[in-house]
């Protein structure tokens, strides 16, 4: 007997990268998967679609807040006058809440006003859930103390909690009148009422308390 090589069947080794070649490669594979589901409908994007009366009826938002205000000069040269108001109410969202809007008239009154509101749940539970708000308006809403009194607003993405990834828009109106305590480092300074009035959309899926 003398030692000798005998020749042996070849084999391929199942490791990785044997799938990035020869007949079992990647490509192929996404094609048999595509061709295996080829007859699956695909969604058509096209078709927007229009919210039902019923969607609609959840959608509606409205909110009323009472408080103070301060008023005082604006914080950049193109600002005349900024104001701030704060305060509670409930709204159909929230049972208490509290509210903080900060407004701001141009010294050029070709210019639109300006403003951010936060609608904020009181609820112990639903804390993090805030409504956040871009306002946009005109000077012709001024009142006669040069006051903001309407904006239209729209949802911003910093909303949290119930309102993250809401969208809506809507309007504000604000009333102004004597009364509370006077600040000695404001200028001006007394109570506001506020309205929210428009449509918010939730995603659903965002508030911890939820049930079916």
């Amino acid at each position: 007997m003398r030692p000798a090589v005998e020749r042996l069947e070849v084999r391929d080794v199942p490791y990785a990268s044997s799938l990035l070649t020869g007949s079992a490669s990647l490509a192929n594979l996404l094609a048999s998967t595509r061709s295996s589901t080829s007859a699956v409908p695909t969604a058509d994007t096209t078709d927007v679609g229009q919210p039902t009366a019923r969607e609609l009826a959840r959608q509606a938002f409205s909110a009323k807040f009472s408080g103070s205000y301060v008023a005082g000069p604006g914080r950049y040269t193109n600002q005349k006058a900024q104001f701030f108001i704060a305060g509670g109410g409930m709204s159909t969202s929230f049972l208490k809440g509290d509210v903080q809007i900060g407004l701001f008239t141009p010294v050029d009154s070709s210019q639109p006003t300006t403003g951010i509101a936060a609608l904020i749940d009181k609820n112990a539970s639903n804390s993090g859930n805030i409504l956040v708000l871009n306002l946009q308006g005109d000077t012709s809403t001024l009142d006669s103390a040069g006051r903001p009194t309407h904006f239209n607003w729209t949802v911003d993405g910093s909303s949290g909690g119930t309102f993250s990834g809401a969208t809506g828009s809507g309007t504000l109106d604000i009333r102004y009148w004597a009364g509370g305590k006077r600040l000695a480092n404001a200028p001006r300074s007394g109570k506001a009422g506020v309205m929210f009035k428009g449509l918010v959309d939730t995603n659903g899926v965002t508030n911890i308390l939820r049930v079916f």
